[in-house]
């Protein structure tokens, strides 16, 4: 595993989940990776050793979780089926997982972090929810309707606090130079 693009031979396959699949996965640094099942995570502390080891969370939610961002060491956010988010402080000692339930209709989709203390996540009601304290009460959620109702946004990849870009219905980009601006700071774009 030394670069993605260095042919086929450089990448590893390893079973961690057994038959669940693992749906989402963010690496913060280069020794730590944490990956989201459908209703568990594992997290490595060495994903690029000879036998890494990988540690796994059984979530007792019914929840599929499909969308997963960890911007540094301290800080896991995932969203999925739920009207909420699962949040970690110290995803690498095994820390227990906070739901917050958002009072959204949800499911989201996808969730991006450009630092902890930027998170936008998408939902199926073509809307974003931002947050510059992703781990506080329900209130740190601000909703943001970009899209009509029945318009998924499906996800999100915000590498900067200055820039967001979200996806969606088929040939639709909208993004942000301000994401935690209102609507007014998305700008959707229409792409042939």
């Amino acid at each position: 595993p030394s670069t993605p693009s260095s042919g086929s031979s450089s990448w590893t396959k390893r079973n961690v989940l057994g038959v669940n699949p693992l749906l989402s996965v963010s690496c913060p640094t280069i020794d730590l990776c944490v990956a989201e099942g459908a209703h568990a995570f594992v997290v490595s502390i060495d994903p690029t050793a000879g036998s890494p080891t990988w540690s796994s969370t059984t979530l007792v939610s019914d929840y599929a979780w499909t969308g997963l961002a960890c911007p540094t060491r301290d800080l896991c956010v995932a969203v999925g089926s739920s009207s909420g988010v699962l949040t970690t402080r110290a995803p690498a000692q095994g820390s227990a997982w906070t739901f917050t339930n958002l009072g959204e209709s949800g499911p989201f989709y996808g969730v991006s972090c450009a630092t902890p203390t930027l998170c936008v996540v998408t939902d199926t009601d073509g809307d974003v929810l931002t947050s510059t304290n992703p781990t506080g009460s329900a209130s740190a959620w601000i909703p943001v309707k970009l899209l009509g109702g029945d318009e998924h946004l499906i996800t999100a990849s915000c590498p900067s606090t200055t820039l967001c870009v979200v996806a969606g219905p088929p040939g639709t980009i909208i993004d942000s130079a301000n994401p935690t601006g209102g609507a007014s700071a998305w700008i959707a774009t229409a792409v042939n």
